[in-house]
């Protein structure tokens, strides 16, 4: 059992390790010249990270070919591929001491926010390794979804006695995020500390937004006091989506916002990836998503004749990242 419980641990480090390396890669061919701007960097290599491990259960699903093997040799093709993709742009690119460098600073300029909030986070990790995961939604859905999905090797809507029985129809890349924490160990021994790295990047995306709007020296605050917002902790150790849907709102907003002011593709394609995730994620990220797309356009200034493209092109990467939801709904 000790063996098994160690391998476990360490096939779910491995799988979010290539997880990380292959949304740090993608974030950096998709930026490519945007390198020097380290917070939109780390915010779009969590939201790639989330985009590939949902999309990469998701098709192994849909041919029914889903299990931990197959997922990580997925994983192992994509980081050979981004690695070769990256290969030009190894001149152009920050180091990473240069990126810690620019951590550490920004660190030291608010101490006691730091130390607080690295406490927290803390707290909030060793909570979830303690505690067994008992929020009401993961024992009626998420989790029986992510479980069903990895002893079935498919993504088929399952259905139990009512008043679950619509539940199988649920819109679940939360679920799907899920099944990377609890596939490796074939447990749920992990899956508490699965929205970490969204609760950290719901921080991050505040900075940003407020970095946008004016604040260029005490941006940081603003992450700081998001992170430590009891709506927001109180989410974190459980199994609950709404962590990834808001920080997954928050980056497609804060890569939107960009997109109307400067028209570069990358921030399109980064604000589609990001909302179509939130679709997917739950259903009412629908109406913020549709809210934000049409209320966006009209600060749109300049460079009407490459703003199409962008436009539907990003349409065709939300659908495809939020398809779950509605191919979950047209599958029987």
């Amino acid at each position: 059992m000790l063996i098994e419980d160690i391998g476990g641990a360490g096939l779910t480090i491995l799988g979010l390790c290539l997880l990380a390396a292959n949304g740090a890669m993608l974030a950096r061919a998709i930026l490519r010249q945007q390198q020097d701007d380290v917070l939109a960097a780390a915010i779009a290599t969590v939201v790639c990270s989330s985009g590939i491990g949902v999309l990469t259960v998701l098709a192994l699903g849909i041919i029914e070919r889903l299990s931990v093997v197959t997922a990580f040799i997925c994983q192992a093709v994509f980081f050979a591929g981004f690695l070769q993709l990256n290969r030009n742009f190894d001149q152009t690119s920050v180091s990473w001491h240069a990126v810690s460098s620019r951590i550490w600073s920004r660190l030291k300029e608010h101490p006691v926010l730091s130390v607080l909030t690295s406490h927290l986070i803390a707290y909030e990790l060793l909570r979830g390794l303690l505690r067994p995961p008992l929020s009401w939604d993961s024992l009626t859905y998420h989790l029986l979804s992510a479980a069903t999905w990895l002893q079935q090797q498919n993504i088929a809507p399952f259905f139990g006695p009512h008043p679950h029985n619509i539940l199988g129809l649920d819109s679940g890349n939360g679920s799907l995020w899920l099944w990377w924490w609890m596939a490796p160990s074939h447990s749920e021994l992990y899956v508490n500390l699965a929205h970490t790295s969204h609760w950290i990047l719901l921080g991050l995306c505040a900075g940003a937004i407020a970095r946008e709007l004016g604040a260029r020296r005490y941006w940081p605050v603003a992450s700081f006091l998001s992170l430590m917002v009891p709506g927001a902790t109180k989410f974190v150790a459980t199994q609950y989506v709404d962590i990834m849907m808001a920080s997954m709102l928050l980056s497609g907003f804060y890569f939107g916002w960009r997109w109307a002011k400067n028209a570069e593709w990358p921030d399109a394609l980064l604000a589609a990836i990001a909302l179509g995730i939130a679709a997917g994620t739950k259903e009412i990220a629908l109406g913020y998503c549709g809210a934000f797309v049409l209320g966006t356009l009209p600060f749109c200034r300049g460079q009407w004749t490459r703003r199409p493209a962008h436009f539907f092109g990003g349409m065709i990467a939300l659908l495809i990242c939020g398809g779950f939801f509605y191919f979950r709904k047209t599958w029987l």
